[in-house]
């Protein structure tokens, strides 16, 4: 199995980062499967969906290239941990609220829609 030896070859921090890597892109994926489950129980359709999901990967996009060009200044792992800094802030009232209740979810959810209906 190439993958074991190559995981086994990695350094430490490597070993540290590709296990945040994993629990980050599970924990994201199953925030965003009950997302879609909320917006559609709120009565939207499937295509309001795809919009709201959409402008999460078009910011991802937009600022991939901010964000490799200040890796390119401040350094990699500098600018990795302003990153995972910023994300944790953001995370932090989700984490305080653990477990997250399917009434919250709701709120959360009702509100990010009022915001892009402009209302």
């Amino acid at each position: 199995m190439p993958y074991r030896e190559f995981f086994q070859n990695c350094s430490p921090n490597a070993k540290v980062f590709l296990l945040m890597s994993f629990i980050t892109t599970l924990s994201t994926g199953a925030f965003t499967m009950l997302f879609g489950i909320v917006v559609l129980q709120l009565g939207r359709s499937e295509s309001f969906l795809g919009q709201i999901l959409a402008i999460g990967l078009l910011a991802t996009g937009v600022l991939s290239l901010p964000v490799g060009i200040l890796a390119d200044l401040w350094g990699k792992k500098r600018t990795l941990l302003l990153a995972l800094g910023l994300t944790g802030t953001g995370l932090l009232p989700l984490v305080l609220q653990w477990p997250v209740s399917w009434e919250w979810l709701r709120i959360l959810v009702e509100l990010q829609v009022q915001y892009l209906e402009g209302g």
